[in-house]
C-alpha cells in the first residue's frame, strides 16, 4: 500500500480502491455517489480525446477556488501550459493504457509569487461502453488564502511515483508492454 503525504490523498486512495470493488476501474460515476463528500471537491475528471486531448469535464469547486476559473468543457490544452502539457499528457496516457495510478508532487506559484506545493493522484476511471475513456485527478487542498489564485502558468514538477492498480506498474512490467506506453524519443 503506498504512503500517501496527506490524510486526504490517503481517503481518496481508499475510497477509490474500495468503489471499484471487483471490477477493474470504478465507473466515473461512482465517484459522485459514492466518496466522501468532502473529496468531491478537489477532484477534476477529464474524458479522453483523439490525439492526446482532453476534455475537462468536471472540476470541483475547491480547484475552482484554487486556480479562480472553471474550465469545465475546456480542451485541457486551453488550460494547462504548452511547456507543461507533454508531460501532463503522457501521465495520463499510461494511467490509461497500463493502467496504473500516479502521484506527483508538484509546486505553483501564487499571483503574488508566493510559491505553493501540491500532492496530485492521477487514476483511470470507467465510462459507458463505447464511451471515450476518463481519468480522475484529486489534489490535496493548497493552503492559500480566499484572495489569492494560482497562476497556472507556473507549473513545476517535481517527481512522479506510479500507483499499482492491480496490473502492476510501467516500471515492473513486461518490457514489451512498457515500451509500448512511454512516448518514443
Amino acid at each position: 500500500m503506498p504512503v500517501f503525504p496527506t490524510a486526504e490523498l490517503q481517503s481518496f486512495w481508499t475510497s477509490w480502491i474500495q468503489l471499484r470493488g471487483s471490477r477493474a476501474l470504478p465507473h466515473y460515476r461512482d465517484l459522485f455517489e459514492g466518496l466522501p463528500p468532502t473529496l468531491i471537491p478537489h477532484m477534476v475528471v477529464l474524458e479522453n480525446m483523439a490525439d492526446d486531448n482532453h476534455l475537462v469535464r468536471f472540476v470541483g469547486t475547491s480547484v475552482v477556488s484554487m486556480w479562480g476559473t472553471d474550465n469545465t468543457n475546456d480542451i485541457l490544452a486551453a488550460v494547462v501550459p504548452a511547456a507543461y502539457l507533454d508531460g501532463f499528457s503522457y501521465l495520463i496516457r499510461i494511467t490509461l493504457a497500463h493502467p496504473c495510478g500516479a502521484l506527483s508532487q508538484i509546486n505553483v506559484e501564487s499571483a503574488q509569487g508566493i510559491s505553493i506545493h501540491l500532492n496530485v493522484i492521477v487514476l483511470p476511471v470507467a465510462n459507458d461502453p463505447g464511451r471515450p475513456e476518463r481519468t480522475v485527478i484529486f489534489t490535496n487542498p493548497a493552503p492559500h488564502k480566499d484572495d489569492e489564485t494560482l497562476m497556472i502558468s507556473t507549473v513545476h514538477s517535481e517527481s512522479r511515483e506510479w500507483l499499482d492498480i492491480g496490473f502492476g506498474t510501467p516500471e515492473t512490467s513486461q518490457p514489451a508492454l512498457a515500451m509500448a506506453i512511454h512516448p518514443k524519443s
